[in-house]
């Protein structure tokens, strides 16, 4: 078992460490002062699951570690600083305005004015004239489609063998 975890151990660091640096990636890409927003939009999207996976790694890595009886206090030093890292990027979150113009804000709007005063109603006006309707020309009916050819079926399945091949199966090679 402890074979096992020593691998264990030696693959998760390595993630977590790649992890790590694509988290890195994701949160400078929202510190700076770019404008194009599908950037920004895919940042932000992925950083948070970014430092999750990264956390998961990390605690594989001390959990392998700890069972490979392998464990040492610079080995686990370097599993805080890496969990310390993902939740320090994880949880700081740029400054309102770094690097972009702050959002215009919403203004509440007035109430409209309240209905005016009962007016007299309009005189009554003559309705317009309906207007004449253009006759619709004949149409031609849509010409008949072509009968479909017959296909002339395969003389052998696809997946056959060849004839002259002296296989027998597919695991015969």
């Amino acid at each position: 078992m402890t074979g096992v975890a020593h691998h264990v151990a030696g693959a998760s660091l390595p993630v977590a460490v790649g992890l790590l640096v694509l988290a890195l990636a994701a949160r400078l890409a929202l510190w700076a002062p770019a404008d194009d927003a599908r950037v920004r939009a895919a940042a932000s999207e992925y950083l948070a699951p970014l430092c999750t996976w990264c956390l998961i790694a990390t605690g594989v890595y001390a959990v392998a570690l700890g069972a490979t009886g392998e464990a040492g206090v610079l080995a686990f030093a370097v599993a805080a600083v890496i969990a310390g890292a993902a939740l320090a990027l994880h949880g700081s979150e740029p400054a309102a305005g770094a690097g972009r113009p702050p959002a215009p804000r919403a203004e509440a709007r007035p109430e409209p004015p309240a209905a005016p005063a009962a007016r007299p109603a309009p005189a009554p006006t003559a309705a317009p004239a309906p207007r004449p309707v253009p006759a619709a020309a004949p149409t031609a009916a849509p010409a008949p489609a072509a009968a479909p050819r017959p296909v002339a079926p395969a003389a052998r399945s696809l997946w056959a063998e060849p004839e002259d091949d002296a296989r027998t199966g597919l695991w015969s090679r």
